[in-house]
């Protein structure tokens, strides 16, 4: 298992990732910044895992998804690539903003 590094996250910060997915069920925001690089187009990656995999939102049919992206294949992020995969999201894991939703 890795180690814990000051950068293991990368730039991110876990616990406001952690805590925009707890808003995301219960749809209360609690910090808006309309001026966030990673849920402003051209969306922005955070680095996680000393750069071996990022999250970065995507906006399609009118909602958002945290995409958790490898950086290489398989064989160059190991057991990472299993956590690769979509949700969807109704808060930025960075800033708190809510996602208004579009029909």
């Amino acid at each position: 298992m890795f180690g814990i590094k000051d950068n293991f996250f990368g730039e991110i910060d876990a616990q406001a990732l952690v805590d925009s997915l707890r808003r995301s069920k219960s749809n209360t925001a609690v910090v808006v910044k309309t001026d966030c690089e990673y849920c402003q187009e051209p969306y922005k990656k955070m680095w996680l895992f000393d750069g071996l995999i990022y999250l970065q939102i995507e906006h399609a049919d009118g909602l958002h998804y945290l995409n958790v992206v490898p950086n290489g294949g398989s064989e160059d992020v190991g057991f990472l690539y299993n956590l690769c995969a979509s949700q969807e999201i109704h808060f930025c894991p960075m800033c708190g903003e809510k996602f208004e939703e579009e029909y």
